[in-house]
């Protein structure tokens, strides 16, 4: 999400609509932070924190690609 707010892909188009652009800024950032810190509970073995983490991973790019809906051009 990151390398593409700025670039047109599949059927969306960052660069014509900048909400659009600033969701895939936030999104990129905050999907970067959550895996950074799944990576480190899990080094960690800690069971709990780290399925905890992957679970709203999940949710947040299940709710992503819902959004992501919206935006297409079909």
């Amino acid at each position: 999400m990151w390398s593409h707010r700025n670039r047109d892909f599949w059927l969306l188009a960052p660069t014509s609509t900048p909400s659009l652009a600033k969701i895939l800024q936030y999104y990129g950032i905050f999907l970067i932070l959550m895996g950074l810190a799944t990576l480190i509970a899990t080094l960690l073995q800690a069971v709990l924190p780290a399925v905890l983490l992957m679970i709203i991973d999940s949710f947040a790019i299940a709710a992503l690609s819902l959004l992501m809906l919206v935006y297409s051009k079909f």
